[in-house]
């Protein structure tokens, strides 16, 4: 194991560098040289200089190397490699310190800081395991605002896990902690009913939904978050289309628009855009529709945002189906699959147009196949109110076309997924 100064030497006489090529425009020769001979300790900005200049990722750069500094120094470090989203580099960081009994670094607020690490870099068991711990340490020492957050943790670990009733379990408990021990932390709060009222959303509960976000609202008024209101009324725009209240999602979709206009957010203003384009195809010409996604799609891939355009071309394949466009939507739908590459609902959704474009063809075989990837996808995600509208269109195709058998089996299909969602969630039927 060599220090971090022999390490950064190793490296720049690798890449032939000198000291003053090192240093120029991040600090000065003689810095480089007692970083070097571990004489002086970089600052992080100044470690992730470094590690860009010598072209090597930061968690490699301190791989293997003994930091050998104070404690708190340490820990200063980790707390800012989080902050700068380098999970992974402050990993082994804070878990050098909870393995070192004579450190004088916070041992639950390290925890907590290691706990997010684990969930941003997907080792959600561990995070879980984690945060539990720290909501008990936090509740021995009466900490309400630790083990409020550490609950809140704990619900968003339990939601990656698709634990849906779990995660709101944890999310409630975070509320009722919050309330008992009467806070005043108007964010923390916010936080705490954002997620509740999306995980409520996500099994389907949209009048819930709709009242965590009105609360979510009256927090972030009371101290002026003009983002946080822009993405509520987003969320509530979208709840409330999802419940077929096509008048009010409108509304809270005009409103998120003011919102994010004026404060410039360029991609949630065009997710705004969408969403009011998607709203209003029915009243206007649906020809205008698509031109108007197809600018979206278009801008979103000048701008290397491949995902979003994928949601858009999505859309589009969906107006063209319920148009008829049976070419055309196909055409859009193999669009949104080749540029999405996370399991998605818009995923779902090109599929689910690709499987009745398919079917309408006389192409079974093919139609099956992208049937089944769509409930696949739903099924991963929990979209119970998804698997429920794909299996009764299809089922309905079916029956017109005479196929009651296949109908009949598809809708068996349906009805043992949504017995084994229930039953993970405590209601059996």
């Amino acid at each position: 194991m060599s220090s971090l100064g022999q390490r950064i030497k190793e490296l720049r006489m690798k890449r032939e560098m000198t000291q003053m090529d090192l240093s120029r425009g991040l600090c000065t020769p003689s810095m480089i040289s007692q970083i070097e001979s571990d004489r002086a300790r970089p600052s992080y900005k100044v470690l992730f200089a470094i590690a860009e200049r010598l072209d090597v990722s930061l968690d490699k750069l301190l791989a293997d190397v003994n930091l050998d500094m104070e404690y708190t120094s340490k820990y200063k470090m980790a707390l800012a490699l989080v902050q700068a989203r380098e999970y992974a580099s402050a990993i082994p960081l804070l878990e050098e310190l909870l393995g070192e009994s004579r450190t004088q670094v916070p041992e639950t607020e390290t925890l907590f800081e290691l706990g997010i690490c684990y969930l941003e870099t997907g080792r959600v068991s561990e995070a879980s395991v984690a945060f539990a711990k720290v909501s008990e340490q936090a509740s021995e020492r009466e900490d309400v605002r630790l083990m409020v957050s550490a609950l809140i943790q704990l619900g968003a670990a339990a939601e990656k896990d698709k634990e849906l009733q779990l995660a709101i379990y944890h999310t409630q408990r975070a509320l009722e902690e919050y309330r008992r021990g009467e806070l005043c932390e108007p964010q923390l709060q916010a936080r705490a009913l954002y997620q509740i009222a999306a995980l409520s959303q996500a099994i389907g509960k949209v009048d819930e939904a709709a009242r965590y976000y009105a609360d979510v609202l009256a927090c972030y008024e009371g101290i002026s978050d003009l983002d946080g209101i822009g993405r509520t009324y987003l969320r509530l725009s979208e709840t409330y289309q999802k419940a077929g209240d096509f008048e009010k999602s409108g509304e809270y979709a005009m409103l998120a628009l003011a919102i994010l206009k004026t404060r410039n957010h360029l991609t949630a203003y065009r997710d705004v855009q969408r969403q009011l384009i998607l709203l209003e195809r029915h009243e206007k010409s649906w020809e205008t529709a698509v031109l108007e996604l197809k600018r979206f799609a278009a801008q979103y891939e000048e701008q290397d945002e491949l995902e979003r355009a994928g949601e858009t071309y999505a859309d589009i394949a969906e107006v063209y189906l319920e148009n008829d466009m049976s070419d055309e939507a196909m055409e859009a739908a193999r669009q949104a699959i080749r540029l999405m590459k996370n399991k998605q609902r818009a995923l779902g959704k090109a599929h689910q147009v690709l499987s009745f474009v398919q079917f309408r063809y006389g192409c079974a075989q093919d139609g099956r196949v992208h049937y089944d990837e769509a409930m696949s996808i739903y099924e991963s995600l929990g979209l119970l109110a998804e698997l429920e509208e794909l299996t009764l269109s299809l089922c309905q195709y079916l029956d017109e076309q005479g196929q009651y058998q296949e109908a009949f089996k598809r809708l068996e299909k349906y009805h043992d997924i949504l017995h084994n969602k229930l039953r993970k969630r405590g209601i059996a039927l």
